[in-house]
């Protein structure tokens, strides 16, 4: 357990202290939000149609591994999706007590800005922008969004509450790196 913490620790610190105030960044344009919502609706559809949930929140990163947290009244469920070219891999993450709290907030439609947010965006104003591509999405059962961006992982500051989005950046990160150590990968 202790090395996983350190691996996060390190891999976070990597790529914080590579990120430069205002440097150049590749920009993602409303194509990179397309194939990201895309992704994300076939992914949905393929292992949620039949799911019952009110709500349902993703956050990716690089398109490729993806966190889906649904919510059915209080019921909170996490899964991880690592996407390959031939056959995905998922699996059901446990969701603790500790974790209700930030959930609910999570889910508050509320707290978000209901534009797509991403580097071309005039309100949408940011210090620091490093690392892989993200993308995230909060969406009812009628599938109308409440919530959507496409930024980079490392954002100062987030569009959406720091502390929601730390918790997922954690939460997908500690489970890549379990990739990372030798499990499910390529």
């Amino acid at each position: 357990m202790k090395s996983k913490i350190v691996i996060f620790i390190s891999i976070f610190f990597l790529l914080s202290c590579s990120a430069q105030k205002k440097q150049p960044i590749e920009k993602y344009n409303n194509t990179s939000v397309i194939k990201s919502r895309e992704d994300v609706n076939n992914l949905t559809e393929k292992y949620f149609s039949n799911y019952k949930y009110d709500n349902i929140l993703v956050f990716s990163i690089s398109d490729k591994w993806y966190l889906f947290i649904t919510k059915n009244k209080t019921l909170f469920e996490s899964f991880y999706v690592k996407k390959e070219s031939d056959n995905d891999y998922i699996e059901k993450l446990e969701v603790t007590s500790n974790e209700f709290k930030i959930l609910n907030k999570a889910f508050n439609k509320n707290i978000y800005n209901k534009d797509i947010v991403d580097f071309h965006s005039k309100k949408y104003k940011f210090d620091v922008a490093q690392g892989n591509k993200t993308y995230f999405v909060l969406t009812d059962k009628s599938k109308i969004r409440h919530a959507e961006f496409s930024l980079s992982v490392i954002i100062d500051p987030p569009p959406i509450n720091k502390k929601v989005y730390y918790y997922l950046v954690t939460k997908l990160l500690n489970r890549i790196s379990i990739d990372s150590e030798g499990n499910n990968t390529d």
